[in-house]
């Protein structure tokens, strides 16, 4: 991908995550139509110790990768699982299967809470994002923030 083709997927992301960490934080209730939104989606979660030989990639539409775990400052985890993330990137593309990185999960609301609340920290959060999936060659990300916490 070329560099100003980068530069503008970069931007478009961060503008998206962005704009869905403040809708986030909105007290709307979603719709509740039965409307059809287009074709099904088959969504799996791959994580790092996943026997890849036993998943057939192409049953999917979407491998969601988790997870990239938040620190409260907005920063990313150090990510452990370079090697496998790319052997799935790699098997799915030879499917035509998207790949998102998830990114928290259960557990780990109080980090979302803590840098969805300042700026600096949002940003950060974004940028960390981006970077990663340009970084990986990722098709997106999926921010699993189990928002409200029933604690």
């Amino acid at each position: 991908m070329s560099s100003p083709a980068r530069t503008l997927l970069a931007a478009l992301m961060s503008a998206t995550l962005s704009l869905l960490l403040l809708i986030g934080c909105s007290g709307t209730a979603p719709k509740d139509d039965a409307e059809d939104e287009g074709p099904f989606r088959i969504v799996g979660y791959v994580t790092a110790g996943a026997v890849l030989d036993v998943i057939d990639v192409s049953k999917l539409t979407h491998i969601n990768y988790a997870f990239l775990l938040p620190m409260k400052n907005g920063e990313l985890k150090p990510f452990g699982s370079s090697a496998q993330l790319r052997r799935v990137v790699a098997r799915a593309a030879e499917a035509d299967v998207k790949v998102l990185i998830s990114v928290g999960g259960w557990g780990w609301d109080d980090e979302f809470e803590a840098l969805a609340s300042d700026n600096d920290r949002r940003a950060r959060f974004v940028a960390g994002v981006v970077n990663f999936v340009l970084e990986y060659q990722l098709d997106g990300a999926d921010i699993d923030w189990e928002y409200p916490d029933a604690g």
